[in-house]
């Protein structure tokens, strides 16, 4: 179960009792099925039905693992812990596997209960934190206050297929202890951006969605976003600023534009807006868009980021969320330029991976980069090496 957790963020509740039923039919059926195959080799008839019994016995016993597996309540998904509270579950793990002659063997269930609740930390009233997650050549944001949880966009998603949502945005709420998203945020209907919302509901509840008129199909229960709507989470006020008028522009000028503020702190997530749209914020909130983190509109879109629209703006930290080496070559270097010469700092999935900032009274701190922070050693000893010249 330890190591279940620490690779996996879960494990299976009916693994102890499935396992006493699977390893004796696997070593005392279908393994000697398959052996006594291997004897009878230079008779193909026997040899084969050994080996059609093993396998058809083998079959039945995965059927089974399959229906248990489907079953809700067979697995249990729990929030990430840290290595120390994983290498003290290992040895409790192991403490209760020994004999009971040895004294104390049930203490080991105590040295597991860190790693089965490990400790969460909460905002405090009024506060927020932002982690853009790495998808690849997309977006999803999640903006969480001290009870609540909004994420904006799920990254791209085919359906029947592979799935942002399924591959990175659900295992990252689960390791975040995150049971419930309050507002689902799907800035506009490209793939990229809506794709693995199929996977997100299917894995987690979501309260409500919100997206553009026809961003989202009919079947999909959602309300619109439009400026001007705006709630309150906590002491955090959420607003939108865009789409102003719900029919003008294309898909990606009709983005969600959603403007947060909390704490003294304030951030701007943009969607795929162009410059276009950016002139028309520019007009109807002027001064009113200064954000100190801004989501750079269209993953850095040499459409986007205008100069009169990063003036206004005047972020201290531009987050890009693009692909690796993607085929649209974002973020474009002029954006980049633009950014910093507004001295904002830019920060690049591709560089970054997972990158969360927190909200505080003294201003924002980062809290994790995830390529950064757990950078694997291979790379760190790189790293090294072109410093130094080898």
């Amino acid at each position: 179960m330890p190591l279940s957790l620490g690779f996996f963020g879960q494990t299976t509740v009916l693994g102890p009792l499935v396992n006493l039923v699977a390893i004796p039919w696997i070593s005392l059926v279908v393994v000697p099925l398959a052996i006594l195959g291997c004897l009878f080799s230079g008779i193909p008839v026997i040899a084969e039905g050994f080996w059609q019994g093993s396998a058809i016995l083998m079959q039945v016993l995965w059927t089974l693992l399959q229906w248990i597996g489907q079953l809700s309540w067979s697995s249990r998904i729990l929030p990430e812990s840290g290595l120390a509270a994983i290498i003290v579950g290992l040895a409790g793990a192991c403490l209760l596997l020994m004999p009971r002659q040895v004294p104390g063997y049930r203490l080991g269930a105590l040295l597991m209960l860190p790693m089965l609740f490990p400790k969460m930390d909460v905002l405090p009233e009024g506060q927020l934190q932002v982690a853009m997650m790495d998808v690849g050549q997309g977006t999803a944001v999640l903006v969480r206050t001290k009870r609540h949880a909004l994420l904006y966009d799920t990254g791209a998603g085919v359906p029947g297929g592979f799935s942002r949502g399924q591959s990175t945005v659900l295992p990252a709420l689960h390791a975040l202890g995150i049971e419930r998203l309050h507002t689902a945020v799907i800035s506009h209907g490209d793939n990229d951006h809506a794709g693995g919302l199929v996977a997100v509901r299917e894995g987690i509840a979501v309260d409500r969605i919100q997206a553009p008129l026809g961003a989202l199909p009919a079947e999909v229960p959602h309300a619109e976003c439009i400026a001007g709507r705006h709630w309150q989470w906590d002491g955090v006020h959420f607003v939108y600023i865009w789409p102003i008028d719900r029919h003008s522009g294309d898909d990606n000028d009709r983005s969600c534009v959603l403007l947060v503020r909390g704490g003294g702190r304030s951030l701007l997530l943009t969607g795929d807006i162009s410059a276009a749209a950016e002139t028309q914020l520019l007009t109807h909130y002027g001064e009113l868009l200064r954000s100190e983190v801004v989501l750079v509109p269209h993953h850095g879109s040499a459409g986007s980021s205008s100069e009169a629209f990063i003036a206004a703006v005047k972020p201290q930290v531009a987050l890009i969320s693009s692909g690796f080496q993607n085929r649209f070559r974002h973020p474009r270097p002029v954006v980049l330029e633009r950014y910093r010469n507004a001295g904002a700092q830019t920060v690049n999935t591709v560089d970054s991976g997972w990158a969360e900032l927190t909200g505080t009274p003294d201003g924002w701190v980062w809290s994790r980069q995830a390529r950064h922070d757990d950078r694997r050693y291979w790379l760190r000893n790189a790293q090294e090496a072109s410093v130094k010249g080898y």
